[in-house]
């Protein structure tokens, strides 16, 4: 079963993301491009705007979804330009970094299912070894740099499993994330609808929908500081606004 993994960069941000394994069938995961050509609507809206009050020019946006899914791609990118002579590179890389050049940077097992650890620094693997207690990793011929370490890249995962799988996912995360490592839990999307983070947030709540009964919706991710979202309005029945829009109209 395919999972999520909700993980947790430096600054405390989430990203949601699935991949397949390089050895499996490509298959349609999210629908990455359609979220990602919204904010680059928004903000190209939000250029223009600015572009015509310095200089009085009309500008028109012209945002396409596949210009705006090649961004994401930049570390695979770099690794196919790098490997495009080599006829025998495989381009998915799995839950592994897109360049395949940095390690740990995967899912790994846990007691009671899988975690994502990544190292971006290498003061975040030194953390990670440190409260494993694998400092032995450090000094293993196979993984003493980052170089050796994305060179022995399944003998590093297969060894740092042995240790992660001994604990829970949220004694990992606390144990790795309170000691300057980078780890979270990968969560079924019933965790993810359950999370108090996001419900805190208010990107998820629930409501009373009049059509649908109890059911849990999205927010927006946009916030403004010291400005409260706007409270959630259920959608509208078909149909319903239909007089007094017409009526407006005359």
């Amino acid at each position: 079963e395919d999972m999520i993994s909700m993980q947790v960069w430096s600054d405390g941000t989430r990203l949601i993301t699935l991949r397949r394994h390089p050895l499996q069938t490509p298959r349609q995961i999210l629908a990455k491009i359609d979220r990602g050509a919204g904010p680059g609507d928004a903000g190209a809206i939000v250029t223009a705007l600015r572009h015509r009050d310095l200089t009085g020019e009309v500008l028109s946006p012209d945002i396409s979804m596949m210009d705006a899914a090649v961004p994401s791609l930049m570390s695979n990118i770099a690794a196919a330009w790098a490997n495009r002579d080599d006829p025998g590179f495989v381009s998915r890389t799995g839950s592994r970094h897109g360049g395949m050049s940095l390690a740990p940077y995967n899912i790994y097992p846990a007691a009671d299912g899988y975690v994502a650890i990544i190292a971006v620094t290498e003061k975040h693997w030194l953390a990670t070894a440190k409260v494993l207690g694998r400092e032995d990793m450090l000094t293993d011929p196979r993984f003493a740099t980052l170089r050796l370490r994305c060179d022995n890249m399944d003998a590093f995962d297969e060894e740092l499993g042995r240790e992660t799988v001994k604990h829970g996912r949220e004694t990992l995360r606390r144990m790795l994330s309170d000691n300057g490592a980078v780890c979270a839990p990968v969560m079924t999307l019933a965790e993810v609808l359950a999370d108090p983070h996001l419900h805190d947030r208010g990107m998820l709540h629930p409501i009373d929908h009049p059509t649908y009964g109890q059911i849990v919706v999205m927010g927006t991710p946009l916030r403004f500081a010291g400005k409260d979202p706007a409270p959630y309005a259920p959608s509208r029945a078909l149909g319903e606004d239909n007089d007094r829009i017409l009526t407006s109209l005359g």
